[in-house]
């Protein structure tokens, strides 16, 4: 029939539809949190995980502000000089690799934000996502 064919190529929005996703804003303190625990419940809220009109397809998370990002921690012993971030230039011998105590001590906010970035799914939604923190 011809309403089949029109709705063919629509993505179903669910119960609640495009209209009812008004993203709210959401204060965090990152003192004395664990950095994997923190970035998870992030994550739950960027992609609006935590609205009961949550649709995979749709942008419907809510803004995060995180606050005191330089007193967080890491669970574990050792762990600031052990982990490791890495970065290559794409030429021959442009591999960087920086302890996390060094990334954490030029910018507090890159290793909790790398860390929400790896829980976040993959897709071209990540993106946006990651702008709303």
């Amino acid at each position: 029939t011809k309403s089949t064919q029109e709705d063919a190529g629509r993505t179903m929005l669910g119960k609640y539809g495009r209209h009812y996703v008004v993203p709210s804003w959401r204060l965090f303190d990152a003192t004395g949190l664990s950095v994997g625990k923190l970035a998870s419940n992030l994550a739950r809220y960027l992609q609006g995980k935590h609205k009961p009109n949550y649709e995979p397809s749709q942008m419907n998370g809510d803004y995060c502000v995180v606050i005191n990002t330089r007193y967080i921690q890491f669970r574990g012993e050792n762990k600031w000089r052990r982990k490791k971030y890495y970065h290559n230039s794409g030429y021959p011998g442009g591999l960087k690799i920086n302890p996390a105590y060094l990334v954490h001590r030029n910018d507090p906010t890159y290793v909790l934000r790398r860390a929400v970035r790896g829980m976040i799914p993959k897709g071209r939604h990540r993106y946006w996502m990651m702008r709303f923190l």
